[in-house]
């Protein structure tokens, strides 16, 4: 299940060293409830792109 749908993908590495931080940190993601993704653009067709952009990090300490 993709977080976003049309437009531009952000960069591969910039993507894996945040991923990188998240594990070195013991971080993970809470889930979500609701709709999956929470903004759009509020374009038609083609222009449409949303996102989910909202996301809960934690550690178990």
């Amino acid at each position: 299940m993709n977080d976003k749908v049309v437009g531009s993908d952000k960069g591969f590495s910039g993507m894996f060293l945040f991923q990188q931080v998240v594990d070195d940190c013991g971080l993970s993601d809470l889930g979500y409830s609701g709709l999956r993704l929470t903004w759009n653009n509020k374009r038609e067709g083609k222009s449409n792109i949303q996102e989910m952009l909202d996301r809960f990090l934690t550690n178990d300490q």
